[in-house]
């Protein structure tokens, strides 16, 4: 059984560090937008309100993955006790599942642009999508691995 859980946190780590990829470049993506944006938030509150939630968006797709694969490595080559991987696997079901709804309250209204000129804006919200399904497969994954610990 040991194996097996060092098994998926090893899956873990390494899907986590997938994700964490594509929410990099959805944030570098949507960065090339940033200066326009800020110019035409000058003069409208609701697109000051839409850069401010993106980046928060942003942010919290990204700090919930990072901490998920830190806590995945960790895992991996600590020898803690089980109480504290029981404790890691709940704390990042509980942020990844935050951060899955966080992000979808604002992203999942967002539709992709048949325009010129909008490839990377549009790249960037599949991005943000496929790292947010991410999320959700991560969850479970701690939820798989915090019963084997239970029952360990």
């Amino acid at each position: 059984m040991f194996y097996f859980l060092l098994g998926i946190h090893l899956l873990q780590a390494c899907f986590g560090a997938y994700h964490l990829c594509l929410a990099a470049i959805s944030i570098h993506n949507l960065q090339g937008y940033e200066p326009k944006v800020k110019q035409a938030a000058k003069y409208s509150n609701f697109i000051e309100n839409n850069l401010n939630r993106t980046r928060m968006t942003q942010a919290s797709s990204f700090g919930s993955l990072l901490v998920s694969t830190i806590s995945s490595f960790y895992t991996l080559f600590s020898k803690n006790s089980l109480l504290s991987r029981e404790l890691l696997a709940l704390i990042n079901i509980g942020g990844l599942l935050a951060a899955h709804e966080h992000v979808g309250n604002f992203w999942r209204r967002k539709k992709k642009m048949p325009l010129p000129g909008t490839g990377d804006y549009n790249e960037a919200i599949g991005k943000t999508r496929e790292a947010r399904m991410g999320m959700v497969i991560l969850a479970v994954s701690w939820g798989v691995s915090a019963l084997l610990i239970l029952m360990n």
